[in-house]
């Protein structure tokens, strides 16, 4: 036994070490009051360009400076209505643990029953805690994630008054100080052709092969 291990009391340094993180409370990780008030504000700027959420068949065009993140147009929309999200698909590139726990919330409030997210593979292979971060917050409230070949931005939300609003831009669901071109629309159509090729990626890992294309009118 050396030196620094008669000082620490018999013990190496790595049990040492072990024995301290072992014997104390794991973290506490929640977003500040001031991280608050800004999602706040966020979601009062994304509801003041949103206005009504579409009817049947409308479709609403934004451009985004930056001033609010996709989480907040989600918010936003179910702060609009009575209705309660179904189900909550999501398809992006990446994601965060600040939208994952703002999604949790939701779920946890009964504003979302049930949520899936597809991420990309290189969002999970290049971001491993990120994505195991995302993982937790979004299992522990019942939802599900998968990563895939993917790069695709698509918001599915099934409201429960009937209502299909289909979300689909350049932005990923996560914080975004760029400019991003985004589509809301409430159409039932377009809603199950997304929402088949999102399936078909969580289906096969790999490639969509079942659906190329969309058009108004066809199945």
């Amino acid at each position: 036994m050396n030196v620094i291990d008669r000082i620490l009391g018999g013990f190496t340094a790595d049990e040492q070490v072990s024995k301290a993180i072992g014997s104390r409370p794991k973290p506490l990780r929640r977003p500040s009051a001031q991280a608050i008030r800004r999602q706040v504000i966020r979601t009062k700027k994304a509801a003041l360009d949103l206005g009504e959420p579409p009817k049947a068949g409308e479709e609403i065009t934004l451009i985004m400076g930056g001033e609010y993140h996709g989480i907040d147009i989600v918010v936003a929309l179910l702060n609009s209505t009575d209705a309660i999200c179904e189900k909550l698909t999501i398809s992006t590139l990446s994601t965060n643990a600040d939208n994952a726990e703002t999604i949790a919330k939701m779920m946890q409030a009964g504003k979302i029953r049930e949520c899936l997210i597809v991420a990309s593979e290189m969002f999970r292979d290049r971001s491993p805690e990120d994505f195991e971060r995302v993982r937790k917050a979004i299992e522990a409230a019942g939802g599900r994630i998968c990563a895939a070949r993917n790069h695709s931005k698509i918001v599915l939300m099934q409201m429960d008054d009937g209502a299909r609003f289909v979300m689909h831009g350049s932005l990923n669901l996560r914080r975004c100080h760029s400019f991003e071109q985004l589509v809301i629309v409430n159409d039932g159509e377009l809603f199950h052709f997304f929402e088949g090729f999102i399936l078909s990626m969580t289906a096969s890992r790999n490639t969509p092969n079942h659906i190329s294309h969309h058009s108004k009118g066809t199945t």
